[in-house]
């Protein structure tokens, strides 16, 4: 009697991100050290009937994430974290994904103050976005984490350190 062989199968990724000048001397978005010029949707992930998909296969066939919709070669995921094996689909056909922080708790207006939030709505928003980043800090698409959307749950920001 012979035993069947056990196959793990896995893949890795390494990206560098960072901000530099590009060849015409303005500050670019830097992947591997060339300026990349990112462009993408705004997917907010949603069903149908509801903010997961009807069934499992589906998950990954949203047109942001679908290799012949558009030319698109980012995604941000807004409003919510998707399963692992959304980000694994973007990993195998070469999508980034800026990821938003589900922020909740309020909106301002870019002319409002901060958010004043309470010290326990603090340490939920802080736990909830390490907890995201925990789970996904090694999902090889995601090129950018975003705490804040617009003004979306915005607090304690320094607003003169702001890019003009």
């Amino acid at each position: 009697m012979t035993l069947g062989k056990d196959v793990v199968e896995s893949y890795f990724a390494l990206r560098e991100v960072s901000v530099g000048k590009g060849p015409d001397g303005k500050t670019r978005l830097l992947l591997n050290g060339k300026p990349y010029f990112m462009i993408g949707p705004l997917d907010q992930g949603f069903w149908p009937t509801a903010f997961t998909p009807p069934r499992p296969r589906k998950r990954c066939n949203t047109t942001s994430t679908s290799p012949n919709a558009s030319a698109f070669n980012m995604v941000r995921k807004h409003v919510k974290v998707e399963p692992r094996t959304w980000y694994a689909y973007c990993d195998r056909i070469g999508l980034l994904v800026w990821q938003d922080m589900p922020s909740g708790d309020g909106y301002i207006s870019p002319k409002d103050p901060d958010l004043k939030r309470t010290p326990e709505s603090a340490a939920i928003f802080e736990k909830e976005l390490a907890a995201m980043i925990d789970t996904h800090y090694n999902s090889p698409c995601i090129v950018t984490w975003v705490l804040f959307n617009e003004g979306w749950g915005q607090y304690d920001t320094n607003p003169s350190s702001e890019m003009g």
